[in-house]
Parts: structure tokens; C-alpha cells; sequence
């Protein structure tokens, strides 16, 4: 068990700096910074980690769940079993 937690620890440092590489690259810089580590973090794990000194990150996430894939009938089933505000039904027939 022990290693097996290692491992996924392991693998999230892994893809955390690889993918803060890629921030500092896509922006012509040499060094990883924090912000790169940080938006990265937001960007793929939704997870907001605030350093000491550093300014709040002003970003916004993408919205991880998405219906543009879906089949309607599976979209409007998700999105009357989440959160969000019920879909009102109205008296109106579908066309056939």
C-alpha cells in the first residue's frame, strides 16, 4: 500500500513540473516560477494553493464538466441531477 501511494505521489510531482515546464516555456522564459506551478495546478487539478507572498491568482477555472459531448437526453438528465437550477418543463409536445 505504502508503495503504491508513493507511486501516485511520484506521478502527480511528475505531471505538476512537467506541466509548469511547459507554462514557463509557452512564455519564453528559462526558470519555472511559482505562478507556473500554481496555474498549472488550477488549470488541471481545480486546486488553488497559495504561496507565501505571492499575489492572489485572479484565474479562472475551466468548468470541468461539460455537456458538449453528450447525447441531449443524457445532458439534460446531468444537468437536472446536479447543482444546478432545475430545467422547467414546459406543457409543450416535442415534434415527431
Amino acid at each position: 500500500m505504502e508503495e503504491l501511494l508513493l507511486q501516485i505521489a511520484d506521478d502527480f510531482i511528475d505531471f505538476a513540473v512537467t506541466g509548469a515546464c511547459t507554462m514557463a516555456k509557452h512564455r519564453k522564459s528559462d526558470v519555472v516560477g511559482l505562478k507556473d506551478i500554481q496555474l498549472h495546478l488550477e488549470r488541471n487539478f481545480n486546486l488553488h494553493v497559495p504561496f507565501p507572498g505571492g499575489e492572489v491568482s485572479r484565474t479562472v477555472p475551466r468548468n470541468l464538466c461539460t455537456t458538449a459531448g453528450l447525447d441531449p437526453s443524457k445532458a439534460v438528465k446531468l444537468a437536472t441531477t446536479s447543482t444546478a437550477a432545475p430545467v422547467k418543463k414546459t406543457g409543450r409536445k416535442r415534434p415527431a
